[in-house]
């Protein structure tokens, strides 16, 4: 029989997960109102090349990035139609049905490549659970689980290499205490983007 303190720590635990999952949902939201192009503003480099990482640039990728795989493996799209118990594929293994703008590997991808580089992106669709159901590209939900509250997350060190930059950023936890988390970022001539260069559930 679980104590009191177990109980009250797992519903501060669900309370905490609640507000995480509306921090995501309000990123998502301003994805959609910006038309997903905010990173374009900050790494705007036509005439005067890649704009060095600061904390705002650095802060606005990762909630972008965020944002996105929540919205792409938690809900299965930015576009739906239909709600996600009504795109049940399979009730035995909960597999639900992608919404039509991600409906195919390609859509994901390109989805994806706007936030994270190839060699990321191939990782996470390679060993995400994913599958084909009648036809149909399937996806088990994301749970967003993490005790990480990267809504509060600060930068407090951006280390520039040669071909990346190592991103530490310092993320509390529900519980008070803080956990230091390194992130790669790569610059990327074809778009003029800043994409991050970490398989995400490896730290989020």
């Amino acid at each position: 029989m679980k104590s009191k303190v177990e109980t009250v720590k797992e519903r501060m635990a669900g309370v905490r997960r609640f507000f995480y999952q509306l921090y995501i949902i309000g990123l998502i939201s301003a994805l959609l109102l910006t038309g997903c192009n905010s990173s374009k503003r900050v790494t705007d480099t036509e005439d005067s090349g890649p704009l060095s990482l600061n904390d705002q640039v650095v802060l606005q990728l990762q909630d972008e990035a965020i944002a996105k795989l929540y919205a792409a493996l938690a809900e299965g799209g930015e576009q739906c139609t239909a709600s996600l118990a009504e795109r049940l594929a399979d009730p035995e293994e909960y597999y639900y049905y992608f919404c039509g703008d991600l409906d195919s590997r390609e859509k994901l991808t390109a989805y994806f490549r706007t936030s994270y580089t190839e060699a990321v992106v191939s990782e996470m669709l390679d060993t995400y659970p994913i599958k084909v159901i009648n036809d149909k590209l399937a996806f088990l939900p994301y749970e967003v689980g993490s005790m990480l509250e990267w809504e509060e997350a600060k930068v407090i060190e951006i280390t520039d290499f040669e071909e990346k930059s190592e991103i530490t950023f310092e993320v509390p936890d529900v519980d008070g205490e803080t956990e230091v988390i390194k992130v790669d970022a790569v610059y990327e001539d074809i778009d003029g983007k800043w994409k991050l260069d970490t398989v995400p559930w490896e730290y989020i």
